[in-house]
């Protein structure tokens, strides 16, 4: 699709629908490295942030190359998908999920953006649950459907149409900042869930403290592919408008990389960095993946401070169903 193809849209604020906003800059595609300079705004009144105008639906497709086949898939496969490492890298979320809910073979779970399917398999390998997925990736369903147990449906969270209280657990693992309407997923995510039923939600920290030091440059402004970004205030202002109690505060997990991987697109701007990687030679390959494993060494120490100062680039929280 031509650059000159591609519909946009002009969006006001999510939660007051108005266009009073700063302007913070100018941010381009990190992700795919396609032509294209976007907005990035902040609702003056309520903190939220978002990109205006914006690729409209049926356009977004061209920012996205996560599962295209061939070997990019293959290696996507094996870091993400249920036989892969991927299992491995979402152990944590299951440890934390733990904490609000019990889970056994009668749990149904629905993974809201499940990409290869690496945490729903967890749930079923470890506590046998029934799992479920919303994934809007042709290639990534595809794949998902040759999971045992796995139940999956292509496109967004409001398209799926779910029966009423269907859920004991939903969540939503960086799905929401890529939403067309954040709001409007967490109240179908309300209408599914049974009475009583958690929603876990982790996404970028717009208030991540590296992110004035980066600015336009930080990778997880993923611009255009993240059309919103929220703080702790904004994000518990979408839980309370869509019928949830927050379970106590935000929490802001552990990462590491993330310094690294500005690092690596100041280096080399304007790549799809997976696409550079899988072009080059098997040296350099190898030599990549050691400065990367060396930069994760030295992010360590700065990401495990900015995580316990609550500063660090991920915001996390469970949320109960409110009573009707």
């Amino acid at each position: 699709m031509e650059e000159s193809t591609i519909k946009t849209e002009n969006v006001h604020c999510l939660f007051c629908n108005e266009d009073s906003t700063v302007h913070l800059g100018s941010v381009n595609d990190m992700f795919t490295a396609q032509p294209g300079i976007f907005n990035l705004v902040q609702c003056r009144q309520c903190g939220l942030a978002y990109i205006t105008p914006r690729p409209a639906k049926e356009s977004i497709g061209h920012y996205y190359s996560d599962y295209k086949e061939g070997k990019h898939f293959n290696m996507m496969k094996k870091l993400r998908g249920a036989e892969g490492i991927g299992k491995l890298l979402v152990r944590d979320r299951l440890k934390f999920l733990e904490k609000y809910v019990s889970l056994s073979s009668s749990t149904r779970v629905l993974d809201v953006g499940c990409g290869l399917g690496s945490f729903l398999a967890l749930l079923r390998e470890k506590r046998g649950c029934q799992i479920y997925g919303v994934e809007y990736d042709p290639v990534a369903c595809n794949y998902l459907e040759g999971i045992e147990g796995m139940q999956v449906k292509q496109g967004d969270l409001v398209d799926t149409h779910f029966e009423d209280d269907f859920f004991d657990v939903i969540t939503l693992f960086a799905y929401l900042e890529h939403s067309f309407d954040p709001l409007q997923d967490l109240k179908e995510a309300h209408r599914i869930l049974k009475p009583g039923g958690i929603i876990s939600i982790n996404l970028p920290n717009f208030d991540f403290s590296m992110r004035k030091v980066f600015k336009k440059i930080w990778f997880i402004h993923g611009a255009p592919q993240h059309l919103y970004h929220f703080n702790a205030s904004s994000l518990q202002l979408l839980l309370d408008r869509a019928g949830f109690q927050p379970l106590g505060k935000p929490y802001y997990p552990f990462t590491v990389l993330e310094v690294t991987t500005n690092l690596i697109l100041l280096a080399f701007p304007g790549n799809n960095l997976t696409e550079f990687f899988l072009s080059k030679s098997y040296p350099v390959k190898v030599l990549l993946t050691s400065l990367v494993v060396l930069g994760g060494i030295l992010d360590f120490p700065v990401s495990l401070f900015l995580s316990m100062t609550h500063r660090s680039s991920r915001l996390a929280i469970f949320a109960k169903k409110k009573e009707e």
